[in-house]
């Protein structure tokens, strides 16, 4: 216990010397504009909700500073005035301000989910700014955002799983199930790797540009006797979350899941992706 006093003792000085010695240091050189960020993602949305892209500079003036906000066509194939627009063409940081913000805006019907757009915008100015060792340009990629509706992800879906392309005999690694909704951003998938075991699932959309989607607590999804033939421990495959992204697309209806299977007592079975793909009746009426 004395040897822990004395390096807490002695750390505590080592802080008191550090807070004393302690100086602030305030930038005071030349003034650079710039793009904090060289690469964004601009959500295309139904409601037009615009997004803001910060221009920053290291020091304030005493005077207002506009700079032109111009596209480079070279840099850009998402069309001006089609896939988007900026509310201005030009950009102002106040007096006494160091940051400002240029708003783009999508045009959400003119945005296809699957589309890959992008746009580069440059900072232009008539003052004498200091350029050289920050960047001018910034590279906005538009995604469509399409609004969510739990009632999107229920009926028919169909579910590919590495699970039975390791354990069926067949040459089928899907399965046409039903999902059921549960509340606003819960469903239930029927028979989802056996039948008569179901699964439940949450969507989390509170990041519009990258929704998930999880299973919880683990759960318990099959009858050893299916795969195996065989009981083994309680007769019971479990599941949980494997440490890998989950990811939902909201636009296309599917999902993409990895699960680790389990037999309690006895150990695991392996780690598996499945796919979820959100069906319409004539897709299913095709299917069959």
């Amino acid at each position: 216990m004395r040897h822990l006093n004395i390096i807490t003792l002695a750390a505590a000085a080592v802080l008191a010397l550090a807070s004393c010695q302690e100086k602030y240091i305030t930038y005071s050189g030349p003034s650079y504009i710039a793009f904090p960020d060289t690469l964004s993602i601009c959500p295309v949305q139904q409601n037009g909700v615009p997004f803001d892209l910060v221009v920053a500079s290291t020091n304030t003036s005493d005077h207002d500073r506009t700079f032109g906000v111009e596209v480079v066509a070279s840099k850009s194939n998402a069309i001006y005035g089609h896939h988007y627009r900026l509310e201005s063409q030009t950009v102002v940081i106040p007096a006494g301000e160091r940051t400002a913000n240029i708003r783009v805006i999508g045009n959400y019907d003119n945005v296809a989910a699957d589309d890959s757009l992008s746009v580069t915008l440059s900072l232009v100015s008539a003052e004498d700014e200091n350029w050289e060792l920050y960047g001018q340009q910034t590279r906005i990629l538009l995604k469509k955002i399409c609004p969510f509706d739990i009632h999107n992800f229920e009926g028919w879906c169909r579910v590919t799983s590495s699970f039975w392309l390791q354990y069926s005999s067949s040459l089928d690694y899907s399965r046409l199930v039903k999902a059921e909704v549960v509340d606003d951003h819960t469903v239930v998938i029927k028979d989802f790797l056996m039948d008569d075991f179901d699964i439940t699932m949450t969507f989390d959309n509170s990041d519009i540009i990258n929704p998930v989607i999880t299973m919880g607590d683990e759960q318990i999804i099959g009858d050893t006797r299916v795969p195996f033939n065989y009981i083994y421990g309680d007769g019971y495959i479990r599941a949980y979350e494997a440490p890998i992204d989950w990811s939902i697309d909201i636009c296309g209806r599917f999902a993409i899941t990895y699960m680790t299977l389990y037999v309690k007592n006895v150990g695991t079975i392996g780690t598996y992706v499945n796919i979820i793909e959100w069906l319409t009746d004539e897709e299913v009426a095709e299917l069959q």
